[in-house]
């Protein structure tokens, strides 16, 4: 497998930004979000911050590993810092992280979703965490930076998740994360968090790759 990247890396070589956000990451030095108006909704890198947002742009165009990689180890560290200090999120012991979903229309044009890239990577850091596909999303949206109000915003979103199952095991020590790569005013993630508490599935939080 090691053969067969350094091959990889032979022909087909990272972009600049790619090794650029890669040596960030490594440093400690990508910058971090500003506090989301939210209690439970958490983002970790600053999307003004020109290589955070280029990064983002390969991650979902390219299906760039390295980068996912990169950004699930910032929200593992920030996820884990949360279970660490914060009260009541220190009493978990079992994480089940909810990726954001793509509609099917998209899917099939994309070839995947990099949420679900990121939450594939990031569960690969820590035995506690689990990844459940547990929304499903029935219809298209508008661009949330496109729209022009926060009210604008919720109806845009409003309605566009739905849940695949409801929670008939309520399991204490479970925490829910729901995963999203980009987060705006934190309407989708947050509409995203409440399809899930209709289906009983609860406590949950929401967090962003970057804000």
């Amino acid at each position: 497998m090691h053969f067969l990247r350094k091959i990889l890396d032979i022909l087909f070589p990272a972009s600049k930004t790619e090794t650029r956000f890669i040596e960030m990451c490594n440093e400690g030095n990508v910058p971090r979000a500003l506090p989301l108006p939210h209690n439970n909704i958490f983002a970790v890198a600053n999307y003004r911050d020109s290589i955070v947002r280029s990064s983002i742009r390969i991650l979902k165009t390219k299906r760039n590993v390295p980068i996912a990689q990169c950004f699930a180890k910032l929200l593992h560290e920030n996820i884990t810092a949360l279970l660490q200090d914060k009260e009541p999120f220190t009493t978990y012991k079992k994480i089940t992280v909810v990726p954001i979903p793509v509609t099917r229309n998209r899917l099939r044009e994309r070839g995947f979703n990099q949420t679900e890239l990121i939450a594939n990577e990031l569960v690969k850091l820590d035995e506690r965490y689990f990844i459940e596909k547990l929304l499903s999303k029935t219809h298209e949206t508008k661009k949330q930076a496109m729209s022009i109000s926060k009210t604008k915003r919720k109806e845009n979103i409003k309605g566009c998740f739905t849940c695949r199952k409801k929670n008939e095991i309520k399991e204490k020590s479970t925490l829910y994360v729901v995963l999203d790569d980009v987060v705006t005013t934190g309407a989708t993630i947050n509409e995203a968090m409440l399809t899930l508490g209709r289906s009983k599935y609860k406590p949950v939080i929401g967090i962003a790759v970057a804000h």
